[in-house]
């Protein structure tokens, strides 16, 4: 069956962690699709996932067999044995997990190789037969948790279920109607056969007892058809087939394919045998059997040449379904968000909700929800009544609270810097007026003031007051006895004459003598006590 690719599935609660992408094999009872398997940290792999078909899941007895099915398998660890991984429930259904085998089976292979070069098909087959024999003895050495032999039967082996792939590696698949003789297995009702006619024992059509040399002959039946590329049991009906299996007589490989020799021929004889006590008791005689056969034949293939001959036979739809799979991996991608970046999101909002206390937090996320949001509809709202995403939704971003609060603090200095400038008062010819010397009105009670507590000589006087540069000085100023004009203020409407810049004096109202100006950090006291025409460069 050709593979179809799934249209994305709608996301719904479950915490599955495999996506179904394309459907690549579908049987009797159920299909096969290649899956994907999400893990933590953006961890993702391909499996195979193998599904009933539903018209199925009201047959009483399936579910059991695919657990048990499930069981069986996930107990083998071997290299050509396609493992078991996991079992998972999809509303009435039951899914099986395994290992997916990028390449196809055996019985698309020989399809596909009808017009091949023969020889190359045998020697690819011939290795793929010594991988199914090496995996079909695994499961018939399978034992419980005691050591104690199961006595498992696989029941279907065929070349639908021997899957091999691109690195050359062939694989047994497909334990639905295997068997423990050694166990409790109730899963086959007397009167009942399970399998392909074409590769069934003929003790186990007799209803008589049967063991693991019934899946030694339906290998030696594969071996037949690998080297004469023809199919040994074959019929209009199933009555046919048994017909033909039961009594029929089987002709030589070395008849059938002229050339090749009877190398093979005692080989496949003796696991044909309608007898069992005549067959190969295991599966592992049989392949032995078959590399001392090998040993100088030219029919000794490898697992390379096993690849090269499967990208060969079906490279092709080996690439459409790569890009069936791929297509399906980005519409499912694109129905939900990366877990990386959720972990990561997760991970910066633990840290930010750690850094802030309790009582912060509850504020910041109060104040962030709207109005009317509360369960009592008076608008209060709590963070319970809105989801995270909600929540984390009205939630400003950390550079969007950084450009408000350098703003604010742009604002508030221009505000600051305007207020300084407006209280003082500007004059006509534009420059700053200084406060104001008192009236000579005035004078008396301040000469008063410093008179009865003197300061320091080393401090400045209480009413010490800087002429402004403009303004004329009062006649009480210019009559006091103390002061003296100096000679660099008579000449100041020269200035081109002056040597060096004068340095401001103070004047005191009233007696005493003149203290000596003293440094201070505000520039404004420090300005000159003589008017400076503009231009001036001192």
């Amino acid at each position: 069956m050709e593979d179809a690719a799934l249209s994305p599935r709608k996301e719904t609660a479950s915490t599955s962690r495999y996506e179904r992408l394309v459907k690549i094999a579908s049987g009797g009872m159920a299909s096969v699709y290649v899956g994907r398997l999400r893990g933590a940290f953006g961890f993702e792999q391909l499996v195979a996932i193998k599904r009933p078909h539903p018209h199925l899941m009201q047959t009483p007895d399936l579910r059991p067999a695919l657990l048990a099915e499930a069981q069986l398998a996930s107990r083998i660890r071997h290299a050509n044995v396609v493992g078991v991984r996991d079992v998972e429930t999809e509303e009435d259904s039951v899914l099986l997990v395994m290992d997916y085998v990028e390449g196809a089976s055996l019985h698309e292979l020989l399809h596909s190789a009808r017009t091949a070069d023969r020889k190359t098909t045998i020697r690819a087959g011939l290795r793929v037969v010594r991988d199914l024999c090496a995996g079909l003895q695994a499961v018939h050495d399978l034992t419980d948790d005691e050591d104690r032999p199961l006595g498992a039967v696989h029941r279907d082996v065929s070349p639908q279920n021997v899957l091999v792939g691109v690195d050359g590696v062939s694989r047994l698949a497909d334990f639905g109607i295997a068997k423990c003789l050694h166990a409790h297995d109730n899963s086959t009702n007397k009167g009942t056969l399970k399998g392909k006619f074409s590769y069934m024992a003929p003790e186990y059509m007799r209803g008589a007892g049967f063991d693991q040399r019934a899946d030694v002959f339906a290998v030696g039946v594969m071996l037949w058809e690998i080297l004469t590329q023809q199919r040994l049991f074959n019929g209009e009906s199933h009555v046919d087939i048994i017909r033909k299996v039961m009594v029929e007589p089987v002709a030589l490989v070395s008849q059938m394919v002229p050339g090749l020799g009877t190398t093979f021929d005692a080989i496949v004889d003796c696991a044909l045998a309608r007898d069992p006590a005549q067959r190969f008791t295991h599966a592992s005689e049989l392949a032995a059997a078959l590399e001392h056969a090998l040993a100088d034949s030219e029919y000794a293939g490898t697992h390379e040449e096993v690849g090269r001959f499967v990208r060969a036979q079906i490279g092709g739809r080996l690439a459409e379904r790569r890009r069936r799979i791929k297509e399906g991996l980005r519409a499912t991608s694109s129905t939900r968000s990366s877990p990386v970046i959720t972990l990561v999101v997760e991970r910066d909002q633990a840290q930010a909700q750690e850094r802030r206390s309790p009582s912060q937090s509850e504020e910041q996320e109060t104040a962030a929800l709207p109005s009317g949001t509360g369960p009592s509809g008076t608008g209060a709202a709590s963070v319970s009544d809105l989801g995270s995403d909600e929540v984390r939704s009205f939630r400003p971003h950390r550079a969007v609270k950084v450009a408000i609060m350098s703003f604010g603090v742009v604002l508030v200095t221009a505000l600051a810097t305007l207020a300084i400038f407006t209280s003082r008062t500007p004059t006509p010819n534009g420059i700053i007026d200084e406060p104001r010397t008192p009236p000579a009105s005035e004078a008396p009670a301040t000469a008063a003031a410093t008179s009865e507590a003197p300061m320091p000589m080393t401090s400045a006087p209480a009413s010490t007051t800087l002429l402004p540069s403009s303004a004329k000085a009062p006649e009480s100023v210019k009559t006091a006895d103390s002061v003296k004009t100096p000679d660099s203020v008579k000449t100041a409407d020269k200035p081109d004459k002056l040597e060096k810049p004068v340095k401001p004096r103070k004047v005191v109202s009233g007696s005493g003598a003149s203290p000596a100006p003293t440094k201070s950090s505000d520039p404004a006291p420090q300005a000159s006590a003589v008017a400076r025409p503009r231009g001036n460069p001192y």
